[in-house]
């Protein structure tokens, strides 16, 4: 019975400052809009769709998911097993190249997203670029997506389509 008061009063304070502890800004972090501050800035986050984004489809898995599943490449008994599972079309869905690859295409649509439904708009409505090189950014980044979502429904048919990730995860 004495030990209840105590886990009361020990624990009670613990809980009620969580509140204050919780609540931070991150310095490191700068928000996306205070960023877009030139034409520059637009077109290097446009540059950004080229590089990261399909780092893990591009890696070996393109050439697994294509070229092994197309059976032109050479299969012996020394190739590593991933790409032989794929060659031989006996792979299982927790497969790292399957997994990696559906994420870095989605990767690519949503940062391309950003770009066309909240970094070009912004960017017009400010005044920091002209239309017309803000559609020229947008246009660049509709091909990126046009081209992951090619890519996704080669390898997979009926995929989630996804226009705008900020109101998908709401």
């Amino acid at each position: 019975v004495k030990v209840l008061p105590f886990y009361l009063f020990t624990l009670l304070p613990l809980l009620a400052s969580c509140d204050d502890y919780l609540d931070t800004n991150n310095e490191r972090i700068v928000p996306a809009h205070e960023e877009l501050s030139s034409l520059e800035a637009l077109q290097a986050a446009t540059a950004g769709l080229y590089a990261q984004p399909w780092y893990y489809f591009l890696k070996q898995r393109f050439i697994s998911l294509g070229d092994a599943r197309a059976n032109n490449l050479y299969i012996s008994n020394s190739t590593l097993g991933e790409v032989n599972a794929q060659a031989t079309l006996n792979e299982e869905k927790q497969n790292a190249s399957i997994q990696y690859s559906w994420a870095s295409l989605y990767n690519v649509i949503t940062q391309a997203s950003y770009i066309i439904n909240d970094y070009a708009p912004y960017c017009i409505e400010n005044g920091v670029c002209s239309e017309a090189d803000a559609n020229a950014c947008m246009g660049e980044a509709r091909f990126m997506r046009a081209l992951a979502y090619w890519y996704l429904a080669m390898y997979w048919h009926d995929v989630p389509i996804v226009d705008d990730p900020v109101t998908m995860s709401a």
